[in-house]
């Protein structure tokens, strides 16, 4: 086995070469002036240049992208930040924890609500239980993030004052939040929950347990959910990854510091450095979900642990017939 975890993370490598050198070609195309940004529009042209020039920015792409990938290989040298003046990871590794700690209770919300209701779902088919229960998901998997979080604020912070609507001081602060973030993943959980539940429920191997006299509680559970939990072990992964980027929108709406306030500044002042920082940071924990997501699958599906078993079995044959040879 642990032949599939080292090609997992391997893998890694090339995926953030991939990503560095995409998000560093859009940063450089797009359209702005990081001197301007910074020193403000009453300031005079020389300075502009002066500062743009101390950045690099009038360097050729190619030079600024080789000096920027060849301080991570060596140095792991992310740079400076231009706004700040101070190393990139400054205010990432102070705010950081905020998000991923919002990202993190909101999936725990997403299993906690969508996997038992899928499973509900599937069991009482063609139910009202079932129809309720799919267009409330259809409903709220169509609605935008944000314009549920504001929805939400509009709700029970501005009519009703009933909850906080900025901040993560509290515990009441972090209801709307999570709210916004996980009725719309919880949705998607729910829908590919119940479809997976549907074909196991249906299969041969359950029947078959029914069959033999089994309670029923022990077929969903021990049986059909086992199985059914491979897609859902990839969702749920997939849906956190995409929380610490989604993350960013909900910190806007809802003014709460985390990666996303800095995120979009850097982006508007164009502070490449950063960007590319909380960039890399943020593909670098997809990657590693994603490589969880894997062990997990491996511990759910005995075929992966046999695949590479024989896989590794017929190496050492192999190796073992030439040395005879």
């Amino acid at each position: 086995m642990y032949r599939y975890f080292l090609k997992r993370i391997l893998l890694i490598i090339p995926t953030m070469l991939g990503v560095i050198l995409l998000v560093f070609t859009i940063m450089s195309i797009t359209p702005g002036n990081p001197g301007r940004q910074i020193l403000g529009s009453s300031a005079p042209q020389s300075a502009v240049d002066a500062l743009n020039h101390e950045f690099g920015v009038d360097r050729p792409f190619f030079v600024r992208l080789g000096d920027y990938m060849w301080g991570i290989i060596t140095r792991l040298d992310f740079g400076e930040s231009w706004r700040t003046r101070q190393s990139v990871f400054v205010e990432i590794t102070a705010r950081f924890p905020t998000t991923l700690k919002l990202s993190m209770m909101a999936i725990i919300g997403e299993v906690l609500v969508g996997v038992p209701l899928g499973i509900l779902a599937a069991v009482k088919q063609y139910s009202v239980t079932d129809f309720v229960s799919t267009v409330c998901a259809m409903m709220l998997g169509a609605v935008p993030g944000f314009w549920l979080g504001l929805m939400l604020m509009l709700l029970f912070g501005v009519t009703l004052g009933l909850l906080p609507t900025a901040g993560l001081t509290t515990p009441a602060h972090y209801i709307l939040p999570l709210l916004t973030m996980v009725l719309p993943g919880a949705s998607g959980l729910l829908k590919i929950t119940r479809s997976t539940m549907l074909e196991c429920i249906r299969a041969d191997y359950v029947r078959t347990a029914r069959a033999k006299g089994a309670e029923e509680k022990s077929v969903i559970l021990n049986h059909a959910l086992r199985n059914a939990l491979l897609p859902i072990v990839t969702v749920c992964g997939i849906n956190f990854a995409h929380m610490l980027g989604g993350s960013v929108v909900i910190e806007n709406v809802f003014s709460i510091p985390g990666i996303g306030s800095i995120l979009v500044e850097s982006i508007t002042m164009k502070d490449i450095p950063q960007v590319m920082a909380i960039t890399i940071m943020f593909s670098f924990t997809f990657c590693l979900v994603m490589v969880l997501v894997d062990i997990v699958y491996s511990m759910l599906d005995p075929r992966v642990k046999a695949q590479y078993q024989a896989a590794g079995k017929r190496t050492k044959k192999i190796a073992k017939g030439k040395v005879a040879a």
